[in-house]
């Protein structure tokens, strides 16, 4: 199920949560003596999140009663799961918003969720705090009714709060949106919507035109805009946002933010002739070395955050964002960020602080996501297919062969950055099962250091076998597509992955299937048989460092905004190792063409 569109459920369904300990090993546990705390058939679904629409794992939106907001479940109308598909740790989001809370910004509460539909085991995500009434009333007290906008990239562009005057000099609220029912608001009212004397957007229009207008670095311009925003918090949350490396909020993109009104203290009700702003924080599984446009956003200028955009917009412009960049040029302002920043480095952002956090967070994602990351590879009956980099001759000859791990550096000023052989970026996977014993049919083979790796009693060990999987030696393969500019064209492209290396190997059984003359059916003990025999090429390490050099388009059509040189370094593997006999990224090695179809026919002929 892959709603695109809110599905309304129907018939029997019925939405129900319960406690579970992080520790529990069973899959999906069942209720502890609590018993179930929350159920309810009135509910919707739909899938959420830009990365995640189209991936394995989808986040999730519930809402627990459509249309109607006095329903909650845990104190909230609507549920945020979020896939955290893209962050291999699990726990970037819960390190990001504990951060938040500690340095007193408004942030939204995270926990840990199993998830289950129709008892299949969809895996660990994380439950966020939806930002609604709710969350305001929390965190404003009785400054609670006030206008609630969130940020997109929408009718008006990104929410970049630049200031907005029309043709005929009207620069009002009626600038930051086309129409109320626009169904992609860039500003979108969350509260006071449909209340035609308070969704005019004026004060919004009010802090836009406070923030752009002045001498930034003079003492007025900094009383103007403390007087309608809450500027403390707001760069307390900017020192943290560069420490994290976080770029798909408030600043490269710039979206994926709340901005709430609730009027001065004791003037609620004023609150839209006279607004004071917080900037609430959303959105952090982008952070921590999460990049998709080879910048390091760790790096960014500490006082200049657009410079470090470029990547981001193709090489045509920089992100614009005049909350950051105007206030940082205001030396009071600059010197409170800077302070906060340090005073972070020395605390809550220091290798000891941060390590303490993971080590606190592991115990509560490991049993939940090792369900999911090994499964259903890691179970018995499945032949779990690794990935390797494999070299081929001009003439298509055998060059060699390694297990798939890749290190990227950047061609920049002449120079490779980082230096050879780079930052890890992808790789095959493997490893020891937590959960299943050692099979029968690898109990010759694997190493025992590698079935004990958890300690105890030998253990399951992936994968059983390898193909090529790097998609710098991967396939190329040609589809009719349609292209930025409209069109509908062929066009070719490499392709890599585990899920090139496990469609090559069904090939392959089907190819052993035909020449034996009968399906071989449950595989792994006939691969594991041929284990150390000519069937099969052993997979090593290279002896000296291999790479290859990668041009791309950096719009990934032509070279009409340049191109991204890149040296690709085979074999880094992180934490496994690629070694002569079996290892814990390659299995028993690829199959060696007709030697293998050869020997399975041979031994299913016995």
């Amino acid at each position: 199920m892959r709603p695109e569109e809110p599905v309304v459920a129907s018939g029997n369904a019925r939405i129900g949560l319960w406690r579970a300990s992080p520790g529990d090993q069973r899959v999906i546990p069942r209720p502890d003596d609590a018993g179930v705390l929350f159920t309810t058939t009135t509910f919707s679904l739909v899938n959420s999140g830009n990365k995640t629409k189209f991936a394995p794992k989808r986040s999730w939106k519930v809402d627990v009663d459509p249309g109607d907001d006095d329903d909650k479940i845990v104190g909230m109308p609507r549920l945020n799961l979020k896939s955290m598909y893209n962050d291999p740790s699990q726990m970037r989001e819960a390190i990001a918003w504990a951060l938040f809370r500690q340095a007193n910004v408004p942030a939204a509460r995270h926990t840990y969720a199993r998830v289950a539909i129709n008892d299949g085991y969809q895996g660990l995500y994380s439950l966020i705090e939806q930002v609604d009434k709710g969350f305001l009333r929390e965190r404003f007290g009785s400054n609670d009714r006030g206008n609630l906008y969130k940020a997109y990239c929408g009718d008006v562009g990104c929410a970049t709060l630049e200031h907005r005057v029309g043709s005929d000099g009207d620069d009002s609220g009626r600038q930051y949106f086309t129409r109320h029912d626009h169904p992609d608001l860039t500003y979108r009212l969350k509260t006071n919507e449909d209340d035609n004397d308070l969704n005019g957007y004026d004060d919004l229009a009010d802090l836009a035109r406070v923030v752009n207008a002045g001498d930034f670095g003079s003492d007025a311009f900094r009383a103007t805009v403390e007087d309608l925003f809450d500027v403390r918090s707001f760069l307390r949350w900017a020192s943290l946002n560069v420490l994290l490396g976080s770029w798909d909020n408030y600043f490269a993109t710039p979206a994926n933010y709340y901005l709430y009104n609730g009027g001065q203290r004791g003037a609620a009700k004023d609150f839209l002739d006279k607004p004071y702003f917080t900037f609430i924080p959303w959105d952090y599984d982008n952070c921590l070395g999460i990049d998709y446009f080879g910048t390091a956003w760790q790096y960014t200028d500490l006082l200049d955050w657009p410079a470090n955009t470029k990547a981001y917009h193709q090489g045509k412009g920089l992100s614009r964002i005049p909350l950051v960049s105007n206030l940082l040029a205001n030396h009071d302002f600059a010197q409170y960020y800077l302070d906060h920043l340090e005073h972070l480095l020395d605390t809550t952002f220091t290798p000891a602080a941060l390590t303490d956090r993971m080590t606190a967070l592991w115990p509560r994602v490991v049993p939940s996501a090792y369900h999911e990351a090994d499964f259903p590879a890691s179970h018995p009956l499945v032949t779990a297919v690794g990935g390797t980099s494999l070299g081929v001759s001009s003439s298509d000859g055998y060059l060699f062969e390694t297990g798939w791990g890749t290190a990227s550096s950047t061609l920049t000023n002449g120079a490779w950055d980082p230096a050879p052989p780079g930052n890890h970026i992808y790789g095959s996977g493997g490893g020891t099962s937590l959960f299943y014993a050692e099979p029968d049919y690898q109990k010759p083979v694997v190493p025992k250091k590698l079935a004990k790796a958890n300690g105890g009693k030998p253990a399951r060990v992936v994968p059983d076998v390898s193909l090529v999987g790097d998609p710098n030696t991967g396939m190329l393969i040609g589809q009719t597509q349609t292209f930025p500019d409209g069109t509908t064209k062929y066009s070719e492209y490499r392709l890599g992955g585990t899920s090139l290396s496990s469609p090559l190997m069904a090939g392959v059984m089907a190819l052993a299937d035909q020449q034996a003359g009968r399906h071989h059916g449950f595989a792994n003990p006939a691969l594991y048989a041929q284990y150390g025999t000519p069937a099969y090429r052993d997979t090593v390490a290279p002896d000296q460092p291999i790479a290859v050099v990668r041009n791309d388009y950096l719009n990934s059509v032509d070279a009409s905004d340049g191109i991204k040189t890149t040296l690709r370094t085979f074999d880094q593997t992180e934490g496994l190792h690629t070694t002569p006999g079996y290892d814990d990224v390659t299995g028993v090695g690829s199959p060696n063409g007709q030697r293998f179809l050869a020997a399975l026919a041979a031994a299913a002929a016995r």
